[in-house]
């Protein structure tokens, strides 16, 4: 459930629940709709709870949802809910719980009462869920109870969960046990707002039982190499899950129960349960998942989905028996209205998994980029004359008795998101003719799906593409389609569609929209109109992970369309404007022309010119659509060009109490102040600059404090934070360069705004967001200056990198500057180099110049142009040579060179060393080839921008790279990382006066390693399967027979260096003047000997791998170019195995030929068949045939037309 992320953001809004959680609101609880004529129902009670689980009491039929902060409601019909316990309404006697303190004292002991984030007597019991477990065993000999699975938390790590038990659904549970902890450490240091011991072995934690049980008696190995620690005891969050947001289950035979849970940290993790009594079955050992493959954690148990704190929480998983499916459902994102919660569905066949996602994407990997993975269900979406809907999740799903299927979550609003109001909300769901389950467009009103006719689909629907952001607070574009009666798609979008009856009793619909296709079902809804009325609607998953919804509308009236248009112009026009803005001028098939009141400040295309002072401009849209004309006039703030606040450049020697004045320039005279050891030192390049020096695990020891008043005058633009910073490799990376917040550092609580040593900047006042995982594109580098610039606006946050930008999250955040009790007006605690959020430590070694902070936001183009200006011209010098041109990194000394024509003016060379700490760096050593991995390596990122854009260069440029002096010339190799991870060997490399020097047509990450034993090559081989091995001597390749592998060597070889000895003769063939290619450094191995026959490939008499040849599916000459013409066909053996729709016909601008494959009867002595391919249409050109076997895709041959 609840990051801690929003700690903050909630503190005020938890007790607003409270209010209105009893308060009739507009799009809270107990709003009761009436429906139109004949609809039903007539009335509509909405309940609140966040987090909400769903169960159905079997005896009464009645339905109880039971959701986070003790809130509970019940309903007979899905539709009109009774609150049963708004938020902790009633401490000593809640439903289901009881007395808190009482039945939860065990838990509270860990986390969740009186401590870090609740402190002063404040609970935290989150994501509870109810399951009836018939095989549960009570001491009186009687079988079945209800369970209820909960967890509390005290921080964003510690945390247990714990179950209750009672014998009937509403009745009083009795405390049980609480079976799995998170947060502890080795050394026992408090973490958060806490004075709590953490050490692992307390005696309430359950580890030192479990312990001294053993694995083998149903505990656990000993933990102290477990990865759930850090090197130096602390918690592994990037491993180990937080213990909250428990979900109970049984696999498909009824008799297994399994629990899911986990948040963000090391994702989510499931046990196996004893069902007789509740308690996990704990692994006790490391190890791999037989079923799933995923790991196994001794404790946690099998790790199912996420890691590396990205986001993700709140998992479910439910059975469906029709579709023999497991779906697993997770939220991603900021719970926050503005945080883009949103729900993501994967699914399994087996309970453990693997799940996977509609592209095919395990969850268990997406631990980075979480975006990638999950089908979105839905995100922050409005329709015409509807309230609109943000950050939906939190969710459970409900199978009934009638085999309907439910989807259950919490939903905010777009009206007055502020205020955080949210309900309960219950959607229907359906399986497409995939089988996965598609959400309806609207809530559930009692509606039965069927087929429909023709005509009642035919027409046009507002449509709204949910997209995959994993945590985009903005709401998204309202579109019109039209699906029209010849199986076309017209409108904002084009396609085509088609319908089709299911054996389930509706229609399914198949959507293709460019090139994806959508999957989903026609379903006749009420609408969320103040009237509802019926509409048509559609739902349906594409297999991108994308889910879209139509709901059609009436076009009889043109002034409906340009209303709508007009509406929908509200999600693309900003409340705010630092730059330039985009201003449509269609919408929906309405045309728009725009008028501003102010064009000297916002003119009538968008452009942008930066007033001295924040102005108000309005802008009026005239929307025309056929006879109809509407205006709408929007107010767009442009903010001021940002205006310094305080300047420290260090170049004045501090007063006698250690205060440093600002600079000339900053509009405020207040003093920093050098905290600890904190001083000022003299850089060769920067002159006097700060310095810090902590040991590890410092917090609030040697760090600059900054005037209180730092944020005091910020406006509603939002500010600036600009730096230039070199921090040593063992700084954390996590560290703040900048923290301020309105509680003091010491307190080790959640700061309002940083930004940390891995450039991951944050804003927490009022509204959360941050730039890290997939929205930074780089985490900076180490011992070396860099300058780092922050930005934190209205409509999100910018991270610029040496002049460029490298992080945005775009999120409605002009709450943070509200000038009230939550905003940045009020960090007062303000510091460079230190700030303990999650018990961070300060910068252990770094240098700090130029300390910067603005009132407002500094535009790219006046970051690119500060940084340029901070550098100097030197540090992109261009050559005046007319026929030549250079652009050089003078602190790295890297330089390109290529003809004048190929660089245009505003064309820009980047180039940084890389530290092998760094996740990039480190990636491009680790795929080295064995023998140089061990071997000193530098790494460097090299690229081309322009108009702050990466480009690849025109054509082959010449790349110059300083040699290292922990390199040496005659034992050189260099490699370029590859999209897919693996390390190129690159050819053509020439060194010269400590100089390297090659050409490429690619730039990108080069690493410049020792290659151990100059006379043996290090080969890159590109296998058959389209991967790319660099083996060690002692490994084995497998070519399949008639196959080849590529293989990259040094260019300076040449055949006849090359042996394959098997003691028997080669085994492989080695046809110069057909089998070996012609490219500088490639030769091309074909097996051509024996199946099952291994050779040794030598070069200069020195062993690189062995091969193996082995069975293919196919016998065919892979290096033959067949030419057919229409109607000619060629035949090859494959095996039985081998379906001939395993069979493919690609080019390089998709199908080039139409064809037919069948497979004869008649199997030649080996088993195998005669298949024939044969061309269909005429065709130009060469088209590759491959076939696609056990997760591998060969190559057969190639087909030319004749």
């Amino acid at each position: 459930m609840k990051h801690t992320h929003f700690q903050k953001v909630l503190a005020g809004t938890l007790a607003a629940a409270m209010v209105f959680s009893m308060t009739p609101l507009s799009a809270c609880a107990a709003t009761k709709t009436t429906a139109a004529k004949n609809s039903a129902p007539t009335t509509f009670t909405h309940a609140v709870a966040h987090d909400p689980s769903i169960v159905k009491d079997a005896s009464s039929k009645n339905y109880y949802i039971l959701g986070s902060h003790t809130a509970a409601a019940k309903s007979n019909n899905l539709m009109n809910w009774t609150q049963l316990s708004t938020d902790y309404q009633t401490p000593s006697q809640e439903p289901f719980f009881g007395n808190l303190q009482t039945t939860l004292k065990e838990s509270f002991k860990w986390a969740g009462y009186n401590d870090g984030d609740a402190a002063n007597g404040n609970y935290a019991v989150w994501g509870p869920d109810v399951i009836y477990n018939p095989q549960y065993a009570w001491s009186d000999g009687s079988k079945g109870a209800y369970m209820l699975y909960y967890c509390t938390s005290s921080t964003w790590r510690r945390s247990c969960i714990g179950y209750l038990v009672s014998k009937t659904i509403d009745g009083t549970y009795q405390y049980r046990n609480t079976i799995v902890y998170s947060g502890f450490t080795k050394t026992g240091e408090p973490d958060g707002n806490s004075t709590r011991n953490t050490k692992w072995d307390n005696d309430y934690l359950n580890l030192k039982s479990l312990i001294a049980k053993g694995a083998k008696n149903g505990g656990i190995d000993s933990i102290t190499d477990d990865k759930c620690f850090q090197s130096d005891g602390s918690w592994n969050n990037q491993y180990a899950p937080n213990a909250i947001d428990p979900t109970v289950f049984f696999d498909k035979s009824g008799k297994q129960m399994y629990m899911v849970y986990g948040s963000w940290s090391g994702g989510l993790y499931m046990l196996k349960m004893n069902p007789e009594t509740g308690e996990p079955l704990y692994p006790g050992k490391d190890g791999t998942d037989k079923v799933s493959g995923n790991y196994v954690d001794r404790y946690f148990g099998i790790h199912i989905a996420g890691g590396n704190h990205q986001s993700g929480e709140g998992p479910f998983i439910l059975y469906d028996k029709a579709s023999d499916y497991y779906y697993l459902y997770e939220s991603y994102g900021g719970l926050a209205a503005t945080g883009g919660y949103n729900m993501r569905l994967f699914r399994s066949k087996n309970p453990t998994g693997p799940y996977v996602d509609a592209v095919g994407n395990n969850a268990a990997d997406n631990g980075t980029d979480n975006a990638k993975y999950g089908i979105k269900v839905m995100g922050n979406y409005k329709f015409y004359n509807q309230t609109g809907k943000r950050s939906a999740g939190g969710n459970s799903a409900l199978l009934d008795d009638d085999g309907s299927m439910y989807l259950v979550y919490h939903q905010r609003f777009d009206s007055n998101p502020s205020s955080e109001a949210h309900e309960v909300r219950i959607h229907q769901q359906f399986l497409n003719e995939d089988n996965w389950p598609v959400t309806a467009v609207y809530e559930y009103r009692k509606e039965t799906i069927t087929t429909y006719p023709d005509k009642d689909v035919i027409g046009t629907y507002e449509f709204v593409n949910h997209g995959t952001a994993a945590a985009d607070g903005n709401m998204l574009t309202t579109q019109l389609v039209r699906l029209n009666q010849d199986g076309s798609v017209s409108g904002d979008v084009t396609g085509t569609w088609k319908k089709a009856a299911s054996s389930a009793g509706y229609d399914y619909i198949t959507l293709k929209l460019g090139n994806v296709t959508y999957k989903g079902v026609f379903f006749k809804q009420y609408d969320e109109e103040n009237t509802p009325k019926q509409k048509m609607t559609f739902t349906a998953i594409g297999g991108n992970n994308t889910t879209v919804w139509g709901s059609m509308v009436d076009t009889s009236s043109d002034q409906t369309i340009a209303n709508m248009a007009a509406e929908s112009l509200a999600k693309q026009v900003p409340t705010s404007a630092v730059d330039s803005i985009s201003l449509p001028t269609s919408v929906m098939g309405a045309s728009i022309s725009w008028s501003s009141s102010n064009t000297k400040v916002l003119r009538a295309s968008g452009a942008v010119t930066p007033p001295t002072k924040d102005t108000s401009v309005i802008l009026t849209a005239a929307v025309s659509y056929k006879t109809a004309k509407v205006t709408q006039k929007f107010t767009v703030k442009v903010q001021h060009t940002a205006s310094l606040i305080y300047d420290f450049d260090f170049n004045k020697n501090p007063d006698s109490d250690r205060t440093l004045h600002p600079a000339n320039g900053s509009a405020k005279s207040g003093k920093a102040i050098l905290q600890g050891t904190a001083s000022l030192v003299t850089d060769t390049q920067k002159g006097r600059v700060l310095k810090l020096t902590n040991t590890a695990k410092a917090q609030g020891v040697n760090y600059l404090k900054l005037p209180k008043d730092t944020f005091s005058t910020v406006t509603s633009a939002g500010y600036s934070v600009s730096m230039w910073v070199k921090a040593s490799s063992d700084t954390f990376e996590h560290s703040a360069l900048f923290e301020a917040d309105a509680v003091g550092t010491s307190s080790n609580g959640y700061p309002m705004t940083r930004i940390g040593v891995n450039l991951i900047g944050r804003i927490n006042a009022n509204a959360y967001s941050d730039v890290q995982g997939s929205l930074l594109k780089s985490n900076g580098f180490r011992n070396q200056w860099e300058k780092v610039v922050y930005t934190v606006g209205p409509s999100g946050i910018k991270v610029y990198l040496n002049g460029a930008l490298v992080g945005e999250e775009k999120k409605d955040l002009s709450t943070c500057f509200a000038n009230d009790n939550g905003s940045i007006q009020k960090a007062t605690q303000v510091a460079v180099g230190s700030g303990p959020i999650w018990g961070d430590e300060d910068v252990r070694n770094a240098e700090f110049d130029n300390v910067q902070i603005y009132d407002g936001i500094l535009r790219e183009k006046e970051v690119a142009h500060a940084y340029k200006q901070d550098i100097g011209a030197a540090n992109s010098t261009l050559s005046t040579n007319k026929q030549s041109k250079e652009l050089k990194d003078t602190e790295t000394g890297i330089s390109v060179h290529g003809e004048q024509k190929d660089f245009p003016e505003n064309m820009k060379l980047y180039a940084q060393m890389l530290s092998t700490e760094n996740p990039e760096g480190n990636a491009a050593v680790k795929h080295l080839p064995k023998t140089v991995q061990k071997n000193a390596a530098c790494v460097y990122s090299i690229g081309l921008t322009q108009n702050g854009k990466e480009i690849t260069p025109a054509q082959k440029v010449s790349l110059l790279i300083p040699l290292a002096n922990t390199l040496s010339a005659d034992k050189l190799a260099v490699f370029q990382m590859q999209a897919d991870g693996s390390s190129k060997l690159v050819t053509g490399v020439e060194v010269k006066d400590r100089t390297v020097t090659f050409e490429t047509a690619s730039l990108g990450v080069f690493v410049l390693a020792q290659t151990g034993d100059t006379n043996v090559p290090l080969p890159s081989v590109a296998m058959n399967n389209h991967t790319t091995q660099q083996p060690a001597p002692s490994d084995t390749l497998e070519i399949p027979a008639f196959g080849t592998i590529t293989l990259n060597f040094a260019s300076s070889l040449t055949l006849k260096d090359f042996a394959f000895n098997t003691g028997n003769g080669k085994a492989l063939q080695t046809d110069t003047s057909k089998k070996w290619g012609k490219n500088q450094g490639q030769y091309f191995l074909y097996a051509g000997g024996k199946i099952g026959e291994t050779t040794g490939v030598y070069v200069n008499g020195k062993r690189l791998f062995k091969v193996k040849i082995v069975d293919r599916p196919f016998r065919a000459d892979t290096t033959k170019d067949i030419r057919l013409a229409e109607g000619q066909s060629y035949i090859f053996s494959i095996s039985p195995k081998v379906k001939t729709n395993s069979f493919s016909f690609v080019s390089a601008n998709g199908k080039a030929i139409e064809t037919s494959i069948v497979a004869a009867r008649y199997p030649d002595a080996s088993g195998r068949y005669d298949c024939q391919i044969a061309v269909k249409s005429p065709f130009k050109g060469k088209v590759g045939i491959y076939c696609s076997l056990n997760g591998s895709t060969y190559k057969v041959f190639a087909v030319s037309s004749k």
